[in-house]
């Protein structure tokens, strides 16, 4: 049981890692195409590969993402479940740091 919990952890990791490493590729990818058209076009190279890179993050992470996000509401909604009556909303700091909720 503690294996695979480590799993979907990591995997929450993973997703995270990729995201970026593909941002800095879609950013450097983008600064060497803007460097062969000429010296100022680096920049806007780099905005290009930045563009590029949102909507492949969300056509290709968007389904993990969301995902992620569903499995990270339903243990909030466990941990809430699980307290005693009366103390629904005195969850500890411990509990409430180890529960992502984002909007």
């Amino acid at each position: 049981m503690p294996l695979s919990k480590l799993i979907v952890n990591a995997y929450e990791t993973l997703i995270e890692i990729a995201l970026w490493g593909t941002l800095l590729l879609a950013i450097i990818g983008g600064a060497s195409v803007g460097s062969e058209i000429g010296g100022g076009w680096i920049i806007f190279g780099m905005l290009v590969g930045i563009g590029l890179w949102l909507i492949f993050a969300v056509l290709v992470f968007g389904a993990f993402l969301v995902m992620l996000d569903i499995r990270n509401r339903l243990k909030s909604l466990q941990l809430m479940k699980s307290q005693p009556p009366g103390r629904e909303n005195k969850i500890s700091s411990s509990e409430a740091s180890s529960v992502q909720i984002s909007s």
